[in-house]
């Protein structure tokens, strides 16, 4: 397993192995992307988090990054910039790109998500669309001294995630969130 791919499984589920390439192609996996927007808030670096709304869907109240599906014919970096648009509101730029981080697979909804990292240079206005409950930035200081916490998802199961006030980020979000802090601004 890679440095990549040790940091992830730290976040993810107790038993879930990390899928190979191989094994994630023969699931013909959907696919998606998500924006990971960096923005100052009093010159301090924050990163955006939205709650997803209640709905039938596996990923239902959860927290996440703006995103979603591929629409057909489309390009992951204009999918993320698209839904990022779409769902809060924020028209990103592909010149405000910093960095493209591995897809990441999520097994329990089978999709393969693009994440891309993106920094503004002032805090923007957030018009959140119907997907989402609300939204929230989490300054860098509060990531990075983040313990990683397990929390009762049912009787038999338990996951692993931060814990930001009474926002619990676990799963895909909680795997590239432990990703960025231990790669992206790690002196």
């Amino acid at each position: 397993m890679d440095f990549i791919q040790t940091i992830r499984m730290e976040l993810a589920p107790e038993g879930r192995l990390y899928p190979s390439a191989e094994w994630m192609e023969k699931q013909q996996p959907k696919q998606s992307a998500v924006a990971i927007i960096l923005a100052p808030i009093e010159q301090h670096p924050t990163i955006l988090l939205t709650r997803r709304v209640e709905y039938g869907g596996v990923h239902s109240g959860q927290m996440s990054f703006p995103g979603g599906r591929l629409e057909q014919h489309e390009q992951p970096l204009q999918a993320a910039i698209r839904e990022t648009q779409e769902e809060v509101g924020i028209n990103l730029s592909p010149s405000a790109l910093i960095s493209e981080l591995h897809p990441l697979y999520i097994p329990p909804s089978n999709f393969l998500v693009y994440p891309f990292v993106f920094q503004l240079n002032n805090l923007p206005e957030l018009q959140p669309n119907e997907e989402v409950a609300y939204s929230r930035w989490i300054g860098w200081n509060n990531l990075v001294e983040a313990s990683i916490h397990h929390q009762e998802m049912s009787e038999k199961r338990s996951v692993p995630g931060f814990l930001f006030d009474n926002d619990f980020v676990w799963g895909a979000t909680g795997m590239l969130l432990n990703e960025i802090r231990k790669t992206l601004f790690t002196p």
